[in-house]
């Protein structure tokens, strides 16, 4: 999106004009607030942009060593919350990744609250599905313009979910092809190693099996050992008696305070 400084800059004077000529408390229909709030969305969305921008310096400028951060300037020279601070610093990282939204900002085409929205939707993405979302930002904005910020940041979750779970997948998938199972056999100790990589779906079902086995050959342990005398079977040499048991079929559970 082109914008002409010069005018972006005379809509805003024009407005505020407007807005120090208007006596509020004889307006008496809505068509006339209607005007006023027109003309004070132009000035807040043109302040919010710059706000953008004084974070985005600021970060620069920590990141040189030459200020703090950007949530520290706004709120000791802003004036702004702790909170407000930590929006405007996130609108900023929204803007690096969708310009679009910031240039419809600084023109009131949009509000903070709906770059607010989707930067909170993008939050804690992973870097495959937070390109996909960025990918579809032009579309996000033409939606941003024609809904209410609260309607709008239900859509940005929901898309936020949907290309989580496609981007879930498709890691799932590649780690699928990673599995992949190693044996050897230590020279020195003549121990026997089996190394497997599973994807986490493999791996966690492969584990709750070794699990439960595990805590049938302890508990078995447990009853067969003399009560004055128990004897402590470490975890690992049992679940690994647990393995050999679901792999071949073999009963353990005989050998395994052995």
């Amino acid at each position: 999106m082109a914008i002409d400084a010069v005018d972006q800059l005379s809509r805003v004077r024009a407005a505020l004009d407007a807005l120090a000529a208007v006596d509020l408390d004889g307006c008496d229909r809505r068509a006339e607030l209607e005007v006023v709030m027109e003309r004070w969305r132009t000035v807040r969305s043109y302040t919010d942009a710059v706000e953008v921008r004084i974070a985005r310096r600021s970060k620069a400028l920590a990141a040189e060593g030459r200020s703090e951060c950007a949530e520290g300037v706004l709120t000791d020279h802003g004036r702004r919350s702790i909170r407000e601070a930590r929006a405007a610093a996130a609108r900023e990282r929204a803007g690096d990744e969708m310009p679009c939204f910031e240039a419809a900002l600084s023109v009131g085409e949009v509000s903070a609250g709906h770059v607010d929205a989707v930067a909170a939707a993008t939050h804690g993405l992973d870097e495959g599905a937070r390109a996909e979302f960025v990918g579809l930002a032009e579309t996000l904005l033409r939606q941003a313009g024609a809904l209410s910020v609260d309607v709008f940041a239900k859509e940005c979750q929901e898309l936020a979910r949907v290309v989580a779970h496609d981007e879930g997948e498709c890691r799932l998938e590649r780690q699928r092809k990673q599995c992949q199972l190693r044996q050897w056999v230590d020279r020195v100790t003549g121990m026997y190693h089996i190394h497997a990589e599973f994807d986490p779906e493999s791996g966690a079902k492969a584990w709750a099996a070794i699990n439960a086995v595990t805590s049938t050959l302890r508990h078995a342990a447990h009853h067969r050992a003399p009560p004055a005398e128990p004897e402590v079977v470490p975890w690992d040499r049992v679940a690994a008696q647990a393995l050999v048991e679901l792999l071949t079929g073999a009963r353990s559970v005989d050998q395994a305070g052995a």
